[in-house]
């Protein structure tokens, strides 16, 4: 059964690495380019975040399930002076 995705996006594969989307991709690859060119680093992809924990009574059964955020990109922005900046990126 075929499922269209909520933004009509097609799934695009880059360097081995399947996207979402071709908006997804391009971003890649212009993350891709500033790497190289020394502008930002450590370039990841799909970064877990936690937002709340689980949270259990005292008989250890789970009274809320955690939730979570995936941002699409997350990196360092090279600043001035050496110092970076921790970039959260999502595409739509």
């Amino acid at each position: 059964m075929y499922r269209q995705s909520k933004y009509n996006a097609k799934k695009v594969t880059v360097d081995g690495i399947t996207f979402d989307s071709k908006k997804e991709a391009k971003r890649y690859c212009e993350l891709k380019l500033l790497e190289r060119a020394g502008e930002i680093k450590n370039l990841r992809r799909q970064v877990r975040f936690e937002l709340t924990p689980v949270f259990k009574d005292y008989s250890g059964k789970v009274i809320e399930r955690e939730s979570s955020y995936i941002a699409d990109f997350v990196y360092e922005q090279v600043l001035p002076m050496g110092l970076t900046k921790t970039v959260v990126e999502d595409v739509k």
